[in-house]
């Protein structure tokens, strides 16, 4: 018997066998974790720089103490609407100079280039008002922002820094596709515990909840990129790169309005997006209706005049409320219409919470 065993051991078929089903045991492994990320939380500062008299207004991520050479690191949205330039768009700098951007999406192949359009160049660090001026459309824009940091926002950004086996040139542009496809940013207001259970499911942050949303993360990235390229995910990000995930969109004493968006597959290779609104009354903490037909009168009439889908008449439209008008869409869907502070004036139900920000 020992004889026996001793000729099976030192077989070298036998050794091959044992050393190709290690081979395979270790492949399946890899490729079953091959696209779970790993994430390192940043801590972000909300804040908003509001130019109420040339209608900029920048909802803003600030990173601190990025390195010895820059001290501040801004990434957000920026909302205008003057003479010189109307839209929502994209932000990146620091505290000197922060640049406009949108995508460069024209191409057959979409790489998801930056197209500077504006650039913001900032004259002092005040805590209170800094004053600016701004480039865009060949004209010059003078002014002062006035910062908006109240009440307390701490974001915990689950920022995607690699890949377990997964080596692709591209990281960046499929951490900027994630971003708009899943929420990694999980915001806590000071002294408003309703409001942050409602939106993160838990009061305030712990090592229990990074835990958890690091492993509920990693499962949801890790089974969208095994079923889609990063090439089919550019294809909805064309629609979708507006929003991000998870933004925080209008602030003042008495309001906050955050859009989360839930991101589905379908077996078809299809994506699902559910659109929420999410509108709140700082003050009692009490979810306000975010319903289309609740705010306006008249919302047939007010869409016809934007020229709106024909699926856009219908009792599931949510709004969105920003600084220079609102964001329509439907609850699920990727098409939305910006409709301006302007043109809303005449149709607002008086009734409605918000209508104090339309006098």
């Amino acid at each position: 018997m020992t004889n026996l065993l001793y000729s099976i051991l030192h077989n070298e078929y036998f050794v091959l066998i044992v050393f190709l089903i290690i081979l395979v045991i270790i492949f399946k492994y890899l490729m079953k974790n091959k696209y779970c990320p790993y994430f390192y939380i940043k801590d972000i500062t909300f804040f908003i720089l509001k130019d109420n008299i040339n209608n900029i207004y920048i909802y803003c991520n600030r990173f601190e103490n990025i390195d010895e050479g820059i001290h501040y690191l801004y990434t957000g949205k920026i909302f205008i609407n003057n003479s010189n330039f109307f839209g929502i768009y994209g932000i990146a700098g620091n505290s000197k100079k922060i640049e406009v951007f949108d995508y460069d999406t024209e191409e057959e192949f979409i790489t998801l280039n930056r197209i500077n359009i504006a650039e913001i160049n900032l004259k002092n660090n005040s805590t209170s008002k800094i004053k600016y001026d701004m480039y865009i459309n060949g004209k010059k824009i003078e002014g002062i922002f006035e910062i908006i940091n109240n009440p307390k926002i701490n974001i915990k950004n689950f920022n995607i820094c690699g890949f377990k086996f997964l080596k692709t040139n591209d990281r960046g542009m499929t951490v900027t596709i994630l971003n708009h496809l899943f929420n990694f940013y999980y915001a806590f207001i000071d002294n408003k515990d309703k409001i942050n259970f409602d939106i993160n499911g838990e009061y305030n942050f712990s090592e229990d909840f990074k835990y958890q949303k690091e492993k509920e993360l990693s499962y949801e990235v890790s089974s969208f990129l095994k079923q889609f390229s990063v090439y089919e995910l550019k294809k909805y990000f064309l629609k979708l790169r507006d929003l991000y995930a998870f933004n925080i969109l209008y602030l003042d004493e008495k309001t906050i309005c955050i859009y989360k968006r839930i991101t589905q597959a379908e077996e078809d290779k299809k994506l699902i997006i559910n659109n929420i609104s999410l509108i709140y009354d700082l003050n009692s903490q009490k979810l306000i209706s975010s319903s289309f037909k609740d705010l306006v009168n008249n919302s047939d009439d007010l869409l016809k005049r934007y020229k709106a889908p024909n699926n856009f008449y219908n009792d599931n439209l949510i709004f969105l409320t920003t600084d220079i008008g609102i964001i329509v869409m439907s609850d699920n869907g990727y098409e939305k219409i910006f409709i301006s502070l302007d043109d809303l004036k005449d149709y607002i139900n008086k009734e409605h919470y918000l209508a104090y920000l339309f006098n």
